[in-house]
């Protein structure tokens, strides 16, 4: 009777050993099954957050290095290089044309300076001590004057007079006191046909009551060269008679001529 007991009480231990392994590695099974599919999801969700990062990489930052490539279609290249080689030789081709350019300007330039250094009058120079000739001679009918008034007979009036008129005849020929160059000739109602020569140095001379003038503005003239005739007088010296008007000025200012002349 004790055997049985004993065999069931074994019998017993056993299937509740059984009963407990059998749970032990249901809950084992279950447990790994549900960690290889947590896993899986993880897995899953993973690589399509890695897939949509790739895919999002190259349009997120533009200024991002892309490689696309050095692969260069041959005949793409060749003509890149033959209008680059073409370009570089047009840009080197307009330097040296305007290297040369820049010579020639220069070599003008230069030529011209040198031409206008050189030419006659370029550089005019006077002084008192040099002195002036006489442009015709003849006697002095009206001096010069301008501390007083003098008395000019056509008009019947005392004025001051910044030039000196001397006596002449018609006709007679006018010639140049100093060297200089033409810088005017005009009309006055008073001193009729006038011609202004620049002597240099702030001085200019002005004859007056001039006829056939042969001069121009700029012509260079020495001393004797001809300035003119003598014309008949204007109405303002009819008394007077037939005279030229010479005057001297300095910057602008009437100097008497008389003291410069010889």
């Amino acid at each position: 009777m004790r055997n049985k007991n004993h065999l069931k009480k074994e019998k017993f231990v056993m299937l509740a050993s059984s009963v407990l392994v059998l749970s032990a590695l249901t809950l084992t099974g279950v447990y790994v099954k549900e960690r290889s599919r947590i896993q899986n999801e993880n897995y899953a969700k993973l690589s399509a957050e890695e897939t949509e990062a790739v895919t999002e990489e190259p349009t997120a930052d533009s200024s991002s290095p892309v490689n696309v490539g050095t692969a260069v279609n041959p005949q793409v290249d060749d003509a890149l290089e033959s209008d680059f080689g073409s370009y570089q030789a047009r840009l080197e081709a307009e330097a040296a044309a305007k290297e040369a350019d820049g010579e020639t300007t220069t070599e003008a330039d230069g030529s011209q300076d040198t031409a206008s250094v050189n030419a006659p009058g370029s550089n005019l120079t006077f002084s008192p001590q040099e002195g002036l000739a006489w442009p015709i001679v003849g006697k002095v009918l009206i001096n010069y004057s301008m501390d007083k008034t003098v008395y000019f007979p056509t008009l019947d009036q005392y004025k001051y007079n910044p030039a000196i008129m001397i006596q002449a005849a018609e006709g007679e020929t006018i010639t140049a006191a100093a060297d200089g160059r033409v810088s005017g000739i005009y009309n006055d109602p008073q001193f009729g046909n006038c011609v202004q020569v620049e002597l240099g140095d702030g001085y200019e001379l002005t004859y007056g009551q001039l006829g056939n003038i042969d001069l121009k503005e700029g012509d260079y003239m020495e001393v004797g060269d001809v300035i003119g005739t003598v014309a008949s007088p204007t109405k303002h010296f009819s008394v007077e008679g037939t005279n030229v008007y010479f005057k001297l000025t300095l910057n602008g200012e009437p100097v008497d001529p008389l003291n410069t002349m010889s």
